[in-house]
């Protein structure tokens, strides 16, 4: 059942504010000379949906992406760094990931969206790279959730309904973008 005012939710491994939570390196597959050190965010369908980051081309993640080969999503300045000005879309890449020891791996490019900025609004946002969450067998660790009503609200009916599926699971806390 919907919670209503709720207009979409998603997981993700951090939230924007938080950061990323993994960096890595990656390169155009054709081109490997062009690389970027880019943070890494591990985000479900829906996660660009529910913070407002636009889709510039491309698509988002899909349950169809589970069984199938690696995909990721990349940022405007990741895609710049890699693609120069050429379309990313369908291309491939490299990602070493540099926090976590998942090795080298490639990804074919699905998604290109906005830049979104992480841990810090003063400076630049960060080359960023987003793998599906899914498709690595990752369980998020954050909730979010864009609503058209007062987010208190509905805190109050997520935590009753979170308590009600995944019993045992706390909610540790509940903040919204604005704080």
């Amino acid at each position: 059942d919907a919670i209503p005012g709720v207009s979409s939710a998603t997981f993700s491994g951090m939230s924007p504010m938080e950061g990323p939570g993994a960096a890595g390196v990656a390169s155009a597959v054709d081109h490997p000379e062009k690389r970027t050190q880019a943070s890494i965010n591990y985000v479900a369908p829906a996660y660009f949906e529910t913070y407002g980051t636009p889709f510039l081309a491309g698509r988002d993640f899909s349950a169809r992406d589970q069984s199938g080969s690696p995909v990721a999503i990349m940022n405007q300045t990741a895609a710049r760094d890699c693609f120069g000005n050429e379309n990313p879309i369908g291309r491939h890449i490299t990602l070493s990931h540099i926090t976590l020891t998942k090795g080298e791996k490639t990804y074919e490019v699905v998604g290109l969206v906005g830049d979104a900025k992480y841990n810090d609004l003063l400076h630049p946002a960060p080359p960023t790279i987003y793998e599906d969450l899914l498709q690595q067998g990752f369980v998020g660790s954050q909730l979010a959730i864009r609503t058209t009503i007062d987010p208190a609200g509905v805190a109050c009916a997520v935590r009753q309904t979170e308590a009600a599926v995944l019993k045992g699971v706390p909610v540790v806390r509940v903040t919204t973008m604005n704080d």
